[in-house]
């Protein structure tokens, strides 16, 4: 499959030719059909974050590792499932949910693995988007979105936050709309996301 890979912070993509990945278990194969570029993808490409005061955070200095594959807004199809996935099937369009944790630390044990102590995050410390197929580490990370426009609801990925929040939250959607870029809730169960979630909301918008 082709991958566009940051081999070198601040030089060119470059297109590699690399393995079709193959599922284990809870694993799941997507075939990208649209990925999103955010501007987290530029702070990859730049080696990391300008942290003020004249200080640089650097990405390596995070835990991400070179070459990498870039993106993590992805949206797709199931490919590949691995002998352990449930309530998904080849031929599933689906979109992903990217800040996957390490599973282990306190926030990951508290389902906040946007929060990780130690990120795994898509498109940042694994291979991401920016290819052909991805892989996915584990079906619950993904969204079911048959019978919308997978282009258009790429737009719209940064209100995946406010999906997992409100799921969190068992809260009942009003209506989300990924063709608008719009999201209608109540207004309670609104405030109750950006509230449980106040400092990641904040990293994310002005991200």
């Amino acid at each position: 499959m082709k991958a566009a890979q940051i081999v070198t912070p601040k030089e060119p993509l470059q297109l590699k030719d690399l393995e079709i990945p193959k599922p284990n278990e809870s694993e799941v194969v997507v075939k990208v059909k649209a990925v999103g570029v955010c501007h987290s993808d530029l702070h990859l490409w730049d080696g990391g974050y300008d942290a003020g005061s004249g200080s640089f955070m650097k990405a390596t200095d995070r835990g991400v590792k070179f070459p990498v594959t870039p993106g993590h807004e992805v949206v797709g199809t199931i490919t590949q499932i691995g002998s352990s996935v449930k309530e998904f099937k080849i031929g599933d369009e689906i979109l992903v949910y990217p800040w996957i944790g390490c599973g282990v630390c306190p926030a990951c044990k508290a389902e906040n693995e946007n929060l990780c102590d130690a990120p795994r995050s898509l498109g940042v410390f694994q291979n991401g988007g920016y290819a052909e197929y991805v892989l996915i580490p584990h079906f619950k990370y993904l969204i079911k979105i048959t019978g919308i426009d997978l282009e258009g609801c790429i737009s719209c990925m940064f209100w995946i936050d406010c999906i997992y929040c409100c799921k969190k939250s068992q809260r009942k959607l009003w209506r989300v709309s990924c063709y608008h870029w719009s999201w209608w809730a109540r207004t309670d169960e609104y405030s109750n996301c950006k509230s449980n979630y106040k400092s990641y909301y904040h990293l994310r918008r002005s991200g």
